[in-house]
């Protein structure tokens, strides 16, 4: 493994600039594998553009690539919903399995604690971003047959 290696990423339409090191992005993730592969243009050239990715999903990304770390322990409950669930997301786009399972454990954690679910914006928002029968989905279904039980 080559430490050395870097690839440059340009988030966003404004293509955000992020320096990092390839062995990092292409350890498990499947999506960075192949466009780290010489095969493509991006690995070819080094440069990965990602226009359609949003910064406020990209930098929590790049902490669970450098720190394998969800959210911090300082996040409100509210804020730890949202980076679980955009963490599930991104996971589910970049092919990163070991993300999406640690991101359901989170929320099951977070669901748990007092049998809370999200503003149903958040929801409608991971309605917006998977596929049906998604495990995050499938997660969302269960919690509320749960609640509705629970009266």
């Amino acid at each position: 493994m080559d430490y050395s290696l870097t690839v440059r990423v340009l988030v966003g339409d404004d293509e955000k600039e992020f320096i990092v090191r390839q062995c990092l992005l292409t350890r498990t993730f499947e999506f960075f594998k192949a466009a780290c592969s010489k095969r493509w243009k991006e690995g070819q050239e080094r440069v990965i553009r990602l226009p359609d990715q949003e910064l406020s999903t990209w930098t929590p990304y790049l902490h669970w690539v450098f720190r394998e770390e969800l959210w911090s322990a300082n996040d409100t409950e509210v804020e730890a919903w949202h980076h679980l669930i955009h963490s599930w997301i991104t996971g589910d786009q970049y092919g990163d399995q070991h993300l999406q399972n640690e991101a359901i454990d989170g929320l099951e954690s977070q669901y748990l604690t007092d049998y809370y679910l999200p503003e149903p914006e958040l929801v409608r928002h991971v309605w917006d971003h998977t596929v049906p029968n998604s495990p995050l989905r499938l997660f969302f279904l269960d919690a509320l047959r749960f609640l509705s039980f629970r009266g």
